[in-house]
């Protein structure tokens, strides 16, 4: 592609995305704007690698006696109780319960993450343990990557 028909390119991708933009305008005040503290929150780490930073964390709680097998039993029997109580009112059809219900989640949710901060704060090796886990995702990540751009060019 020449540098004349990128540019064309690129000017047709903007005219198309104003068009978007101003369809939107209509619900842009329904739009939530704290993208830089949710983006700041986010862990940047792949579903499976957060898993195990919550594995990582629950043995050290157990460990540490700050959490019991049993403890642990009646949390993942809760989320499996809330898990059908949220399909019910999807099932039911009463989406303004369901809204609030999912607001009043949202907002246990923000102050269990917290908790957890101060948690892992408050242990030190806890946190330089996370801080090692989150390394070595990354780092595998990047392998597969370099190795995956080497395979493509290889070909």
């Amino acid at each position: 592609m020449t540098l004349s028909k990128w540019h064309a390119a690129l000017a047709a991708a903007l005219v198309a995305g104003s068009m978007n933009v101003t369809a939107l305008e209509g619900t842009a005040g329904d739009m939530t704007m704290n993208l830089v503290d949710r983006h700041a929150a986010r862990p940047h780490l792949p579903p499976r690698a957060i898993e195990g930073l919550r594995d990582i964390i629950t043995d050290y709680q157990i460990a540490n006696g700050d959490l019991t097998e049993e403890q642990l039993a009646e949390m993942e029997a809760q989320r499996e109780a809330l898990r059908e109580e949220l399909h019910a009112l999807r099932e039911s059809g009463d989406y303004e319960a369901l809204e609030a219900r999912l607001a009043e989640l949202r907002a246990d949710r923000i102050a269990r993450q917290e908790a957890l901060r101060d948690y892992v704060a408050a242990h030190e090796d806890l946190r330089l343990e996370l801080q090692s886990y989150r390394a070595a995702v990354r780092s595998e990540f990047r392998d597969r990557l370099r190795e995956r751009l080497h395979d493509d060019t290889t070909l």
